[in-house]
């Protein structure tokens, strides 16, 4: 509220109050931390004042009589021609003396009236140990205690002024007197020297002179020695007055309450006041008209409109308008001299000016409208606030009430200033004629009348800036007063506000179209940080719910389709896509984050399809097609680039293969479609594979034959139709090759190598039992010699 106001006053401020100036200092009287009053002693005691006073009133006796004495001799020499200036020079001395002797008597008696108000103080903070009535207290206590410390303080101030000017008078007092000490020795010494007759009797006159300016200075230092001495001591006094009303002030503050009828007479008072200034208001336009249709009917070209902007310098400073050069004053008949305007020009400016008063004045009438409005609802904001007091309410306003204050105690200087320049305001000569006596009368009484409005509105400003000092005060004294439990709450409630404040802090902007009141208005939509954070968890949310929600409609529809669960996981894969939209577009509009706000993005996505997520996009529309085209399924055997493994799981963007090492590979699903892939079981999920044994020969090979049929026939998972084939493949080398042919149903045993591992063992096994020799390499070597080889043992040497 405080900032809302801020926006309304600071341009009021600027059109009433010109020129702007400084930033007035807002003072806050008794902002400074609560201290025991502290009385100090009198400097001197009574006695000594009362020895004072008879000296000085002996001082003023007798220059009273002395006084007397010159100008009875000094009446009958005046008009004769003889040279009274020694004389004359004597009376004023004498004057002198009488003046600052009476000074001197008043300021003992301020002191001695100081004396009974610091015995008095002392007295009622020695016996002061509360209110009479306990608490809460009536605002209107508070308020009472607050202008007696603002005035405790403005009588200090008076104080310290005029101890700091008696401070800089009586360094020249000082170098007075020391001349006069100078010039009374000189003069002593010359009268000491003068011989007798006319000269010892001159010299004997200038020796009195200069004893009694010696006197008159002496006299003057003490006077000033007691004043600086006296307002030191006031200054105290007034110091420790002040720290004691504001002691008083901060008991009373610490539980202040403003009453429901309290508030209900403040608002009433302020209503009325308002009412007041509205009128003022609406009375001064039927004059703005009028006057309006004047300028109008007086000014030379007949388009004119007198509503012009108000120029730079026109509000208040009503001798700004540039005037033409003064000639003579002229008959105010209409003709003019060259370089005088006519009657009717003089008039037209006149009445040009009077205009500016006028809406100067109605400015100023606005200006007092604004503090009385803001003023009511400060105190509504008081008056609420105390009814349900925050601790974190009230640190955010105490935050903001010293820059608002400041604020208007620029108002009120920028008002000061308005007003001087209207009080100093005086027409030139030359519209003293007396044609332009109505135009010059009119000008004149809307001046005055604009004098007193900004009086008007200097009180509200004034009562506003007291107000605002006041509740400053209260809210200090009040938070510095809280208990732990409200100081946690507090600290909790700030927390909270700037969470808040963080929570709609505005991100960016979008225009939209708003349905206000029945009617639709396109405006600038706020997107804030907060809408952005409920649309993730809206999002995070609905997407973890589409994920269960599909796989449980999937399920429901396809609840037989176990042969062909691919088709459960496309159709849930759709349904999730589908609910994720959903979901997206649920979470903007229930934060009333507009889908235009996706527009300025439309260009940039489209790049970042196109460049950054072309893979990601190949990818995820690749796995689609896979689960419909189903070219490889979950659990088919697939061959790809060398790479043989079971296709473990089609995902949105890779296929995962588990070889049979048990090492997982993940492929991306474009490969799948774009590189030769040989699927194992894609048609069915049987497999031919073979066996080739060696068998020595000379063995019987029709019993070979026979063996290994039985072999394959006889083991459980080898598929009988069609039935396994041996063939004698080959006269090797080392052995008769054979091999077997068969067919293997993975869905029974996906690991083909286990298979055959175990027909190995029995054809080993087989072949054994009947003398069947498994045929390894070897090589005869056959010597071709014609005579017998020598062979001859030899001995080993010892």
């Amino acid at each position: 509220m405080i900032r809302h106001w801020l926006s309304i006053v600071v341009p009021c401020i600027v059109i009433s109050c010109f020129p702007t100036p400084a930033f007035a200092q807002f003072s806050l009287p008794g902002s400074e931390p609560a201290t025991e009053p502290q009385l100090p002693e009198a400097q001197a005691p009574l006695e000594d004042i009362e020895a004072e006073r008879a000296r000085v009133e002996d001082n003023l006796q007798s220059a009273s009589d002395q006084l007397r004495e010159a100008r009875k001799t000094l009446e009958p020499l005046q008009g004769s021609g003889q040279d009274t200036a020694p004389l004359e020079r004597r009376v004023g001395l004498l004057s002198g003396r009488v003046q600052t002797a009476r000074r001197h008597l008043s300021i003992i008696e301020d002191e001695t009236s100081l004396q009974q108000e610091r015995e008095d103080l002392r007295r009622e903070i020695a016996n002061w140990t509360g209110f009479p009535e306990p608490g809460p207290y009536p605002a209107a206590l508070a308020d009472k205690l607050f202008h007696q410390l603002k005035a405790a303080r403005a009588a200090r101030q008076t104080a310290e002024t005029r101890l700091a000017s008696i401070e800089y008078g009586k360094n020249l007092v000082f170098d007075a007197y020391g001349d006069a000490e100078r010039s009374a020795r000189q003069a002593m010494e010359a009268l000491e020297a003068a011989p007798t007759g006319p000269k010892r009797a001159q010299a004997r006159r200038d020796n009195e002179l200069a004893q009694l300016e010696l006197r008159f200075d002496g006299e003057t230092v003490a006077y000033l020695r007691s004043a600086e001495k006296h307002l030191q001591e006031r200054i105290a006094y007034q110091q420790a007055r002040a720290d004691f009303i504001r002691q008083k002030l901060a008991t009373a503050l610490a539980d202040t309450r403003v009453s429901e009828s309290e508030f209900e007479e403040r608002k009433a008072t302020l209503a009325a006041q308002l009412q007041d200034a509205r009128e003022k208001r609406q009375a001064l336009d039927p004059r703005q008209a009028e006057l309006a249709a004047r300028i109008e009917s007086l000014h030379p070209d007949p388009a004119y409109r007198a509503d012009p902007p108000a120029q730079p310098g026109e509000a208040g400073n009503t001798d700004q308008v540039k005037d033409p050069e003064p000639g003579p004053p002229g008959d105010g008949t209409g003709s003019a001299t060259p370089g005088q305007p006519t009657g009717q020009e003089a008039e037209l400016e006149l009445r040009q000016r009077q205009m500016n008063v006028l809406r100067n004045t109605g400015d100023d009438i606005n200006l007092e409208i604004t503090y009385l409005q803001l003023r009511r609802d400060l105190w509504e904001e008081r008056y609420r606030l105390q009814q349900e007091w925050q601790v974190a309410r009230a640190k955010t306003l105490l935050q903001e009430l010293p820059t608002f204050g400041k604020v208007i105690g620029d108002s009120i200087s920028g008002l000061e200033q308005a007003r001087a320049e209207v009080e100093d305001f005086a027409l030139e000569p030359r519209f003293s004629v007396s044609a332009l006596e109505p135009a010059r009368h009119d000008l004149l009484a809307s001046l005055e009348d604009r004098t007193q409005q900004l009086e008007t509105t200097l009180v509200a400003a004034r009562r506003l800036r007291d107000f605002l000092q006041l509740w400053q005060l209260e809210l200090e004294t009040r938070i510095g007063n809280a208990t732990t439990v409200e100081e946690i709450r507090g600290w909790w409630d700030l927390m909270l506000q700037e969470a808040l404040r963080i929570w709609d802090y505005e991100l960016a902007s979008v225009e939209d179209t708003l349905v206000v009141d029945g009617e639709r208005v396109v405006e600038q939509r706020p997107i804030t940080l907060g809408k952005v954070i409920q649309a993730l968890l809206i999002l995070a949310i609905g997407l973890l719910l589409a994920s269960q929600i599909s796989r449980l409609i999937s399920r429901i529809v396809l609840p037989f389709s176990a042969g062909k669960w691919q088709n459960r996981l496309l159709l849930q894969r759709l349904l999730r896509i589908g609910l994720v939209l959903v979901v997206v577009a649920l979470a903007l509009i229930t934060v009333k984050i507009p889908l235009t706000v996706f527009a300025f993005l439309g260009g940039a996505i489209a790049i970042g399809i196109g460049f950054g997520a072309q893979n990601l996009i190949n990818n995820l529309i690749s796995g689609f097609i896979l689960l419909g085209e189903k070219p490889i399924r979950a659990g088919d055997q697939i061959e790809i680039e060398g790479v043989r493994g079971i296709v473990d799981k089609i995902g949105d963007r890779c296929t995962r293969v588990r070889r049979f090492d048990g090492v997982e590979i993940l492929i991306p699903n474009s490969m799948l479609l774009e590189n030769t892939v040989t699927n194992i079981t894609l048609s069915d999920q049987r497999m031919r594979t073979s066996i080739t044994v060696g068998v020595a020969y000379g063995s019987p090979t029709r019993e070979v034959q026979e063996l290994l049929e039985s072999i394959a026939r006889d083991h459980p998972l080898v598929v009988q139709v069609p039935e396994p084939v041996v063939v004698f493949e080959d006269f090797g080398d080392s052995a008769l090759n054979f091999c077997i042919y068969f067919w293997l149903d993975l869905a029974a045993q996906p690991d083909f190598r286990t298979v055959l591992t175990d027909l190995r063992h029995t054809i080993v096994e087989a072949f054994a039992g009947r003398d069947i020799e498994i045929a390894f390499p070897q090589r005869d070597v056959h010597l071709d010699s014609g005579s017998p080889i020598a062979v001859q043992l030899l001995s080993r040497p010892d």
